[in-house]
């Protein structure tokens, strides 16, 4: 089945099922390494990644005597602790590891085996994770030439390798070497794959998502619509919907279009129903203007704000409880009127929320 990316957890995932039966070594480390591997395990499917780490460094460890020096389950370890410091941008730390799993990968599959590709993809990550040095670039390229060669051109799996360096490289800086790798996914995507399948779905989720940080909003708004009726008709893409949904709310807030936002604040918020106020999900938080006076004289501060969120996720009667200053107050109030909130949900209906703290915090860069 075609690999779908939407984040490096699906990565851990997918490795978590090349572990293999431990050989007949002491029952105390075999109960060790299992209890590492499942708690990795639990923590990376739920992108916990400093807790992760520990647990799968200790498992990798264990590793080293439980399985063959040449086995897919050394590979595996040496992989998810690479890509667990990758998601918390310990690059360096993550190269030695996704060194040893390439090389390993090398002598077990072959140069030139699809097995590769995601070693290469995130080994290329781990030099810097920037794309900008020939280096990575030249992995990169080698990476999707293995895929071109045996998936072709214009296959699904050669698009989705294609989205996801690029959705690597704008994870970094939102550029048109980004943009060219999206592009070519999106444009393969759409030539072959069905318009309500999860894969189209996906493609233009990273388009939309792309163009949102260029602040092409009616761009963005137009490839994340395709993406969420792609995600509406399966249930295994909710989620993915769910998340869609959140950037929509963002792109149509920015062009002023609050009431075409609401219907996706109340999508939001009926998939999590029976939240506390204390729990209300943030969708949109529009940056404050700085004070001139306070940007002249190079002065930080902070404001403390209760609001509350009514029925559609607007925010109502804001104000202050506390301040660094009062300078800061009105341009507080002024950005917290523009939040957006996936509103609480009770017994199935919409509820308004009282009393939400916030704390807005300006300080300016040395």
């Amino acid at each position: 089945m075609a690999r779908v990316f939407i984040n490096s957890a699906v990565v851990a995932i997918l490795i978590s099922c090349s572990i293999v039966k431990a050989s007949n070594e002491p029952t105390d480390l075999k109960a060790e390494f299992k209890q590492n591997y499942a708690a990795y395990n639990e923590a990376a499917q739920a992108g916990h990644w400093s807790e992760a780490l520990p647990s799968a460094i200790k498992a990798y460890d264990s590793g080293q005597q439980l399985y063959p020096e040449d086995s897919s389950s050394r590979i595996a370890l040496a992989h998810n602790v690479g890509i667990t410091h990758l998601a918390l941008h310990n690059e360096e730390e993550a190269r030695p590891y996704l060194k040893e799993a390439l090389e390993k990968s090398e002598v077990k599959y072959g140069e030139n085996s699809p097995d590769l590709i995601a070693v290469l993809l995130d080994y290329a990550q781990s030099h810097g994770g920037t794309f900008k040095k020939p280096r990575e670039m030249k992995i990169i390229s080698r990476a999707l030439d293995i895929a071109e060669e045996h998936f072709g051109e214009n296959s699904i799996e050669y698009a989705q390798y294609n989205l996801d360096v690029g959705r690597r490289i704008t994870r970094y800086a939102v550029t048109r070497k980004g943009k060219l790798y999206i592009d070519r996914g999106v444009k393969i995507i759409d030539e072959i794959a069905d318009e309500i399948s999860p894969e189209y779905g996906v493609a233009h989720f990273h388009k939309g998502r792309y163009e949102l940080a260029t602040k092409d909003y009616k761009n963005s708004i137009k490839h994340l619509n395709k993406a969420l009726s792609a995600f509406s008709h399966g249930d295994s893409s909710v989620a993915n919907a769910l998340v869609a949904r959140g950037y929509l709310v963002e792109a149509y807030q920015n062009i002023g279009e609050a009431d075409l936002a609401t219907e996706h604040c109340l999508e939001i918020g009926k998939a999590s129903p029976e939240r506390s106020s204390a729990e209300l999900m943030p969708l949109y938080r529009k940056s404050p203007m700085y004070p001139s006076d306070m940007l002249r004289q190079r002065k930080n501060g902070w404001v403390e704000l209760l609001f509350d969120v009514n029925e559609q996720g607007f925010t109502k009667n804001i104000r202050v409880t506390a301040s660094s200053n009062d300078s800061f107050e009105k341009t507080a109030k002024e950005s917290a009127s523009e939040y957006r909130y996936a509103p609480r949900f009770v017994n199935g209906e919409a509820v308004y929320s009282e009393d939400i703290a916030v704390r807005i915090v300006y300080e300016q860069s040395r």
